[in-house]
């Protein structure tokens, strides 16, 4: 796995290496978040998840570029099924 970025968009290579034929599946996200100031001090911060890339699979030794990517993306992948929205901003992948 490869991520460059430049000036705030990224391109990264994904694979997939599962044994018996499976399949990875991958999920890639951006946020958007906002913080506000509340009248006792406290900050309140709320975010917005979408997905950066439509969801896609790929067969086992198979290579994919994906880009256009925001410098601060999510992603996940999960073998033989899609991941959720919520498991990928939970556990995201370290990139």
């Amino acid at each position: 796995m490869t991520t460059v970025t430049r000036l705030g968009t990224s391109i990264m290579d994904v694979s997939c290496t599962v044994a018996a034929g499976g399949r990875c599946h991958y999920l890639f996200v951006t946020s958007l978040c906002q913080e506000k100031l509340l009248r006792d001090g406290t900050k309140e911060r709320t975010c917005r998840y979408d997905q950066a890339v439509p969801p896609f699979q790929l067969r086992s030794g198979e290579r994919k570029t994906v880009g256009g990517l925001p410098a601060d993306f999510l992603y996940t992948m999960k073998f033989g099924a899609a991941p959720t929205m919520d498991e990928c901003i939970r556990a995201p992948i370290p990139h």
